[in-house]
């Protein structure tokens, strides 16, 4: 039927235009406002909701599934994906859906596992592998009644994200629980909570009042804390981490517990509190929240990082049983191009050319599968390639950076984990052909373009426009990729205030030769001068601000001084006569270090062991309480020390002095 409008239908749609535009309005800004605050997930009853948390009063709670067949329990998400996952209690199960409630699948099924009496207690989603952890407690059998006695398997599974391939990573047999008499037979289960560590590849569990870690796959178990070392009363319910910082939360009964990541210099940072049974992170706001049960009271409660200004969210109401913590999706102008190394004059040409891509939005994983990097390369005056490359799945989580790289499979430091590590040549597809391994990144000039996969320019680094011409001439001249010693290094943005400088323009980089480096990374060769990779990692312990090495009569000495210091044992001082050599420590004992301090520290060591006429390379390596090293820097002596241990700038004083 064709559509008719009569006056009074005219006058109709008049009256209520105004308001069908400003209901339109309001239904587009209500996701994108929940996009852009941090979001806090719970589940109670049988439904879960969402409060946005802006830093203010917390806002107006919205239902996003209801009618659930069970009981929602423990809450995860997955942020790449923009998906949630929560445990359903009773049934042992796993299932996911959209952030807005939307297709909801099932995951993981009892029918997967074992039709038995089991106990799903706890699961984390590995968003940057793209793998689902869960921890399971299966009844076995009751072996006395008097004392109650419970004999059961405590399993550690894990599988890909659309919950196949299943394996078990971690197994406790036959464990065995006993209650007294006069106690009620309530079955606890051994592992009650696990905690994800991606970035450096570890996983954390709980049974009862001990904590485990253990490599993402389960070799190398470690056992790093027992509560009842500490209080026989207490059992530890849940641990989360903050690898930023590097600490460890565990809530227990009635307190809240910090410690490092080796579970060293344990504190308990709130007190006084109900039974705070889970808890949640939100590292980059300096927040934690935590669900807290007094009697038959159920509270969501928030406080700073260190236990302080705790405040109540919700009281009251249903049992509440998880919560957890969404991101806001990142902004395009968040990922850019951070660090260069083109191909160099000169030199080899066998070394692979990189591009570090940064993500610096502090909540927020980023994939950029579907997003194009277009590369245009100037080979001379009248002949330009050009690439344009799809990326597959390309995750990179809350300020940390991936390495695009011409070639795989190359040298690179201890920096740079191989998921940070993308291959242009095997994991893209190339849309347009026109890269040549010796040459992506030309020193005659190029131009990066990224694109979101709806097509909106996220980024552009480069010296020429990027425009297809055979006239493109460069509008600035790339410095020299080769140092003096021969060594190749990068191009690093300049950022100011977190915002990345215009890349097309010379004055926003500078020659990685050329800045005091407190962390000199490599891929490639490892006399390359760069930081690929260092964002990837997170924090050092140690800030390291400045660091040289001087001639005095006594010998060289070596100066550094700290901006910060965490868990900081002490320092080693490693010697070479190449930069690529082997270095050997030259300091009989550890030069001690601050332990952890938020103020500048300045040290001095003398090598009375250097030789005269003779140029080293010195390395500072930092070691922490927990045993870990780590290179921070490296320094090359310039000239060389007399006999005198006065410095001689020119061969020719060398000679005369032979």
């Amino acid at each position: 039927m064709p559509l008719q409008l009569t006056l009074k239908g005219v006058k109709t749609v008049k009256k209520y235009y105004r308001f069908l535009v400003i209901f339109l309005v309001l239904s587009c800004l209500v996701p994108y406002i929940a996009a852009d605050t941090l979001q806090l997930y719970f589940a109670s009853g049988r439904q879960i909701s969402r409060m946005p948390l802006d830093g203010v009063a917390p806002g107006n709670t919205e239902i996003v599934l209801s009618g659930l067949e069970g009981y929602p329990g423990r809450i995860d998400f997955d942020p790449t994906n923009r998906q949630m996952y929560w445990i359903q209690r009773g049934r042992s199960k796993i299932l996911r859906a959209n952030l807005d409630g939307t297709n909801k699948q099932e995951i993981i099924a009892s029918s997967q596992i074992i039709a038995s009496s089991h106990y799903m207690a706890d699961f984390a989603v590995d968003s940057t592998n793209q793998k689902i952890y869960w921890a399971e407690n299966r009844l076995l059998a009751v072996e006395d009644a008097h004392p109650f006695t419970l004999l059961y398997t405590s399993l550690i599974q894990r599988a890909n994200l659309d919950g196949t391939n299943i394996e078990t990573i971690i197994s406790n047999d036959h464990s065995r629980f006993r209650w007294d008499q006069d106690k009620p037979p309530v079955l606890a289960p051994a592992f009650t909570s696990i905690a994800l560590d991606p970035a450096n590849g570890k996983i954390y569990w709980l049974s009862f009042s001990t904590l485990h870690r253990a490599n993402l796959d389960g070799t190398n178990i470690e056992e790093l804390f027992s509560g009842t070392g500490h209080d026989e009363r207490l059992i530890t319910f849940n641990v989360a981490l903050d690898t930023v910082n590097r600490k460890l939360y565990m809530t227990s009964e009635n307190i809240i517990r910090r410690a490092n990541l080796d579970a060293t210099n344990i504190e308990i940072i709130a007190s006084g509190l109900g039974s705070p049974f889970d808890i949640a992170l939100d590292v980059a706001g300096g927040n934690m929240y935590w669900l807290e049960r007094e009697g038959h009271q159920f509270k969501i409660r928030r406080a700073n990082l260190d236990g302080t200004n705790v405040q109540t969210l919700i009281s009251g109401g249903a049992q509440i049983s998880g919560i957890a913590l969404v991101p806001p999706l990142i902004a395009a102008e968040q990922i850019t191009f951070s660090e260069l190394m083109f191909a160099t004059t000169g030199g080899l040409f066998s070394q692979p050319q990189w591009i570090e891509l940064y993500n610096s939005a502090p909540h927020g994983t980023g994939n950029l599968k579907g997003s194009r990097l277009v590369i245009e390369a100037r080979d001379s005056e009248t002949r330009h390639r050009y690439s344009v490359i799809e990326f597959e799945d390309l995750y990179i989580e809350p300020n940390r950076t991936v390495l695009l790289v011409t070639r795989g499979n190359s040298r690179s430091s201890e920096y740079l984990p191989e998921e940070r590590v993308y291959n242009l040549y095997d994991r893209s597809s190339i849309v347009s052909l026109g890269l040549r391994d010796n040459a992506v990144l030309p020193a005659s000039g190029f131009a990066l373009k990224l694109f979101a996969a709806d097509g909106t320019l996220m980024d552009t680094a480069g010296n020429l426009d990027g425009v297809e011409s055979s006239k493109d001439t460069p509008t600035w001249e790339l410095p020299p990729g080769w140092t003096e010693d021969r060594a190749r290094t990068s191009l690093i943005r300049r950022y100011e205030d977190g915002t990345a400088l215009p890349g097309t323009e010379a004055m926003s980089w500078v020659r990685a030769a050329d800045l005091p480096l407190a962390v000199n990374t490599y891929y490639g060769g490892e006399t390359d001068v760069g930081t690929p990779g260092y964002r990837s990692d997170g924090p050092l312990p140690v800030a390291l601000s400045f660091f040289r090495s001087a001639r005095t009569d006594a010998g060289v000495r070596v100066e550094w001084t700290t901006a910060s210091e965490t868990d900081n044992a002490g320092f080693n001082i490693l010697r070479c006569q190449m930069k690529e050599g082997s270095f050997v420590k030259v300091n009989p004992t550890l030069i001690p270090g601050a332990g952890t301090t938020a103020e500048r520290t300045d040290y001095t060591w003398i090598d009375t062991t250097a030789k005269p006429n003779v140029g080293y390379y010195y390395r500072i390596e930092d070691v922490s309480f927990s045993g870990d090293r780590q290179r921070l820097a490296t320094v090359q002596m310039r000239g060389y020390v007399s006999a005198r241990g006065k410095l001689t700038t020119t061969w020719s004083e060398l000679k005369v002095q032979d």
